[in-house]
């Protein structure tokens, strides 16, 4: 059954203040598991977005395929996404990505080089120091690689963007220590990496399922298409101004969980104390844009695709159409979850999107010829606010954007690691931190 939320401005009987115990802001999966972990209280979560789930928004296209707009897969190290995707029935099936050699496709020369720079970063991954160390939090990747070859620079580049959302000129020499290999969901030490031994997985039916779990179990009221514009701290409480479809709704609340991207939470929180205003306006994102593509069967075509112009000689897919949905695409079709990161989501985000489907269509056909007269759907959606970067410094501020004002509590992306297993523990931090202050006031 799905679900359906209850918007602020359709709910019968909604007052011009209503009060509620606790109110989270985002409706992402940081802000779901924290009203799952408050699930019995009186929680109210407000998203801006027609949908819930935040970056792990997908589409379902009957049984066999779906279209994930974000986030995409779980390696073996995401224990806490695994267990939530067992509370709430999501089943899990093998990723059908495969393996592969992230450097296969450089030449011989190229191949040494960057194998050579590899070992020099597993080496330093085996001498673990503090996480503000000058020389991990306050050097560069780039400066710490040092004089390399234009195409090794290109290989790191191309990782960074792809992992991090960035350049290897804004990433720490911590934050690519931190995601490098198999050791991303905390920070990098020396000891065994907690797994859930299920290997590489993802979602059946998209990512999507998880976070629909999350809102159906928490029992919580989720206002979608509510902006939140104002958080103002009044007599022991806040004030939350939002927007809903056009219409000003105010909510008071003991408690709030803000899960907004930093750069929205600085906005609409006001009344920092500037210790935390310069946190959270230190953080910077690398956005990324999306555009999952879904073949039919090859015994239905579907005709050919109804081009655009798009641009010449523009990167439309920077993931080799290595994310797809199980099964075989010829007996039952696939879906290509197709990506263009912060570089090159650049160049063509104020591009028409038939502009940017087409060169997304372009690029897919030039890989599988065998799909024309096949593509039947592409979907776009661009993320503003796709990954936050680990940029230099970020570590020193990192207790800083955790820390709580009052009883409003923060567990965005730039809180923990910038992924469904960060998101996951964030908000559960969160949630932890708002119980405890309850049972010290019941």
């Amino acid at each position: 059954m799905p679900f359906v939320p209850s918007p602020l401005g359709e709910r019968e009987g909604r007052d011009s203040a209503r009060r509620v115990e606790v109110a989270v802001l985002g409706a992402g999966l940081a802000g779901l598991s924290a009203a799952n972990c408050l699930c019995g209280q009186d929680v109210e979560v407000l998203e801006a977005a027609s949908h819930i789930g935040g970056r792990t928004k997908s589409a379902r296209f009957g049984n066999s395929a779906w279209a994930n707009f974000g986030a995409q897969y779980l390696t073996d190290d995401k224990v806490k996404v695994v267990e939530l995707a067992n509370e709430v029935g999501a089943t899990l099936v093998p990723a059908p990505f495969g393996e592969f050699g992230i450097t296969d496709h450089l030449d011989d020369d190229v191949r040494k080089e960057v194998q050579l720079q590899i070992e020099r970063v597993e080496a330093e991954q085996a001498r673990p120091r503090p996480a503000t160390a000058w020389e991990l939090d306050d050097q560069s990747f780039a400066s710490w690689l040092g004089p390399c070859s234009d195409a090794a620079a290109s290989f790191w580049d191309h990782w960074a963007g792809g992992m991090l959302c960035c350049s290897i000129t804004e990433v720490s020499l911590y934050g690519v220590l931190w995601w490098w290999g198999n050791q991303r969901t905390s920070p990098w030490s020396d000891q065994p990496v907690e797994s859930s031994g299920r290997g590489a997985t993802v979602l059946a039916g998209g990512t999507n399922e998880l976070t629909i779990g999350l809102a159906q179990r928490s029992g919580a009221r989720i206002s979608l298409r509510t902006q939140v514009v104002a958080v103002i701290p009044t007599g022991g409480e806040y004030v939350i101004r939002a927007r809903c479809e056009g219409e000003a709704v105010t909510l008071r609340a003991r408690h709030v969980i803000c899960a907004l991207p930093a750069p929205v939470a600085a906005s609409v929180c006001k009344e920092l104390p500037g210790w935390k205003q310069q946190a959270l306006g230190s953080v910077r994102y690398g956005g990324f844009l999306a555009t999952p593509m879904l073949v039919a069967p090859a015994d239905r075509p579907v005709g050919p695709w109804r081009f655009s112009v798009s641009r010449p000689n523009q990167v439309y897919n920077a993931n080799d159409f290595r994310l797809r949905t199980p099964g075989d695409a010829e007996q039952s079709g696939v879906c290509y979850h197709s990506y263009v990161y912060d570089r090159y989501a650049r160049q063509i985000w104020d591009d028409p999107d038939d502009s940017i489907t087409s060169g997304a269509v372009r690029a897919l056909l030039a890989e599988f010829p065998e799909y024309t007269n096949r593509v039947e759907w592409v979907g776009i959606q661009r993320w503003k606010y796709g990954l936050p970067h680990y940029s230099l410094g970020h570590m020193k501020r990192l207790d800083a954007l955790r820390a709580p004002v009052g009883t409003l509590r923060f567990c965005g992306d730039y809180c923990s690691p910038s992924n469904m297993e960060g998101a996951a523990r964030n908000g559960e931090r969160a949630a932890a931190e708002v119980k405890a202050e309850m049972e010290v006031h019941s």
